[in-house]
């Protein structure tokens, strides 16, 4: 087993390492440890601005299908422009533009 001592100095030389490393300047005034947290703002400005812009998207309805919602059970999402049911409850989604069929 490690005697205390030694276990203190190699926690201080790792404390001494990692201190040092991270206030090395890297370019102009800059050290490691501000070049990483500006790296992580960025990045999680990112994938924050991914996550907007997806939740923010309209979704586009082809041409054979139309978005409804159903006033039986408050399901809502696209349809084939032919079905006129509700997928959920099986109710009629109203008028539909689908031709009757000859």
């Amino acid at each position: 087993m490690p005697e205390s001592g030694y276990l203190f100095y190699t926690e201080s030389l790792y404390h001494n390492i990692r201190e040092k490393t991270m206030e090395t300047i890297v370019f102009g005034n800059f050290t490691v440890l501000e070049i990483l947290i500006a790296a992580g703002v960025i990045i999680g400005l990112f994938y924050l601005w991914r996550a907007l812009k997806k939740g923010l998207k309209k979704k586009k309805v082809g041409p054979h299908t139309q978005r409804k919602i159903c006033f039986g059970c408050g399901w809502e999402g696209q349809v084939s422009t032919h079905a006129g049911r509700c997928p959920k409850c099986n109710k009629p989604l109203g008028d539909q533009k689908a031709k009757e069929y000859r």
